[in-house]
């Protein structure tokens, strides 16, 4: 899709972004071309999928609470009643995600203490999980009205964790084209991990960061270590998103703490750390999406600059359409493209059935797909893929 074809779509996709701009709830990532109602099969397997997926990532209380749901569903009772309006694929809009956000927040606002009891973000433990589940059903019940409009907003996670991918990601673009660097994140929620370079981490055998820093990153590093590197130049850094997080705004901050699953208290304690950093650090999240945002970030190259755009777990959400826009507007950037004005495209997201750490880099990596990574989806690990340190550690040992 060249440059007339990309301006010619922008007419359709304009009346979404004044709904989402509203606050209007259009549609949900890859089905949002066409909504329609879920039959109640798809319904149960969606939500069955999201249940082998909290227990597969070991969260026994996320697992329970959802499979209550499905159960629930089932037997068409009080949940089955709250879905009954939903439209759009309930598996890739991550309905049940968006439920059990919704009884989080519940918990995280003090009006729900007996399943705040088995909540580890609150201090809690699970005690019996059917327990815990029927406490969820029971909270439905009561906070129906309540829990309907939660249902109608896109999840915002703003994961921090995945900064241990992308700063392996970011830290070979730096080294491969040796320029500073302007960063664009699409789909940035909060912007926290636009100030990964303010974290501390630790990957393997590397570590890196200020000592100080409130924000440990320190996923189970798998593969090749990471070379070291010298500190990362950044002249500016910026994203955008449909619905950004005023990490100012507590009822905004609320919502981004309440998706994060109740099983957790190092992704919810990490999350609050990383806040009040970009609090005092603040980033430029702006209101658009990601088609309308890249080509005016990319429209223009800057001699002496590294130009990176990347994103984490974002891609499904976007439309068909929009994502063979994005593709086209990459296509068209990287002509433009020189070895003192590179372009990189930085992205962690699903892709045959792992979630992958991939890079293309142009002009000097000829928009090659290269795979660096593979992660957990909450980056409790990461298996570097790209070449690392071994070797040479190897090679020490041997001599």
């Amino acid at each position: 899709m060249r440059a007339d074809a990309i301006t010619a779509n922008r007419g359709a996709r304009g009346a979404g972004m004044a709904a989402l701009r509203q606050g209007r709830y259009t549609a949900c990532m890859a089905t949002k071309d066409t909504l329609e109602r879920p039959t109640k099969a798809r319904m149960l397997e969606a939500f069955n999928f999201h249940v082998l997926a909290c227990r597969g990532m070991e969260a026994p209380l996320a697992a329970a609470l959802i499979e209550a749901a499905r159960d629930d569903i089932e037997r068409d009772g009080p949940v089955a009643d709250l879905l009954a309006d939903f439209e759009g694929d309930p598996l890739p809009s991550a309905l049940a995600l968006r439920l059990l956000a919704g009884l989080h927040r519940l918990v995280l606002t003090d009006r729900a203490p007996e399943l705040a009891a088995h909540c580890a973000t609150v201090g809690g433990s699970l005690g019996n999980p059917h327990e815990a589940g029927a406490l969820g059903i029971e909270l439905v019940k009561g906070f129906a009205d309540e829990l309907r409009p939660q249902l109608l907003v896109d999840p915002q996670t703003n994961e921090v964790a995945r900064s241990g991918a992308l700063f392996g990601g970011l830290q070979t673009i730096w080294k491969r084209t040796n320029l500073p660097m302007r960063l664009f994140e699409l789909g940035a929620s909060a912007g926290l991990n636009l100030r990964f370079d303010a974290y501390r981490y630790k990957l393997g055998i590397f570590e890196w960061g200020d000592p100080g820093s409130p924000v440990l990153i320190e996923p189970r590093w798998l593969g090749d270590f990471l070379r070291p590197a010298k500190p990362f130049e950044i002249l500016s850094r910026e994203g955008c998103d449909v619905a950004p997080i005023d990490v100012h705004d507590e009822e905004q901050v609320l919502r981004l703490r309440s998706y994060v699953w109740p099983d957790e208290r190092d992704r919810y304690d990490r999350l609050r750390s990383a806040i009040e950093l970009v609090r005092a650090q603040p980033v430029t999240v702006t209101r658009d999406d990601a088609v309308d945002f890249l080509a005016d970030k990319l429209a223009e190259t800057t001699l002496g600059v590294t130009t990176v755009v990347y994103h984490s777990i974002f891609w499904d959400y976007m439309s068909a359409s929009d994502r063979k826009e994005v593709e086209a507007i990459f296509e068209e950037a990287a002509i433009r493209s020189r070895v003192s004005s590179p372009l990189a495209w930085l992205r962690l997201e699903p892709q045959d059935h792992r979630f992958q750490l991939r890079l293309r880099l142009w002009p000097k990596g000829g928009g090659r797909d290269e795979l660096l990574a593979e992660a957990h989806p909450h980056c409790r690990w990461v298996h570097w893929k790209a070449a690392g340190m071994r070797p040479m550690l190897e090679e020490i040992d041997d001599g």
